[in-house]
């Protein structure tokens, strides 16, 4: 019978593939027209009725790359720190803080030069676990290893010194579900996807 990956194993490989998505943006950026950094918030929420939606952070860095003046990729590696309330059958059952890096490449149409986009795009999340707090706080690692998202929203430039200004809005919704069980919410069923509102502010450097 085939062994089946210890815990300990799945947490290393996906502790590495974060640090991979981490590193993505500055191995790419030997040849770019455009790189940042930037930071938010988001406001989480998931498709189940014992967990409500909670301002959470997040943070990372982007390139861009054009391939016209109007239209280019923009890769990001962002770690989140997402919050779930916990409310099963209508009790209050404290709070759950999901840890993630996710990676998203988005198609960028440049609608104003220099002053408005569309940004749209899929990519990797992988989760670093969660920590459920009720009286105490205790690790949960329940939570599916990798996923993928899409995204979409907009985007808006300012000039400012040598670089610009950013501000994104996107909604971001999971693929595949969030948890096979729900034990992190003391429920059998599983949790489905999540949807997150993302606003973030950052400085891009030519």
């Amino acid at each position: 019978m085939r062994a089946q990956p210890s815990l300990d194993s799945s947490r290393m490989l996906s502790m590495r593939a974060a640090l991979a998505l981490l590193l993505l943006p500055s191995l790419a950026a030997a040849d770019i027209d455009e790189k940042g950094v930037r930071a938010g918030s988001v406001y989480t929420g998931a498709d189940h009725d014992g967990v409500k939606p909670s301002p959470g952070i997040t943070g990372g860095a982007f390139i861009v790359q054009r391939f016209a003046p109007n239209f280019g990729l923009q890769i990001e590696s962002l770690f989140e720190r997402q919050t779930f309330d916990l409310h099963p059958n209508n009790t209050d059952e404290g709070t759950f803080h999901l840890y993630a890096i996710e990676a998203p490449v988005l198609a960028r149409l440049d609608v104003a030069p220099q002053r408005f986009y569309l940004a749209a795009g899929v990519g990797p999340v992988v989760s670093l676990g969660g920590v459920r707090s009720v009286m105490t706080s205790e690790r949960v690692d329940e939570i599916n290893s990798f996923n993928l998202a899409a995204q979409v929203g907009i985007g808006i430039e300012v000039p400012a010194g040598p670089g610009r200004i950013t501000i994104d809005a996107r909604y971001r919704h999971l693929l595949f579900d969030l948890s096979d069980t729900g034990n992190f919410i003391n429920e059998p069923n599983a949790v489905k996807q999540s949807h997150m509102i993302l606003v973030c502010v950052g400085y891009g450097f030519p």
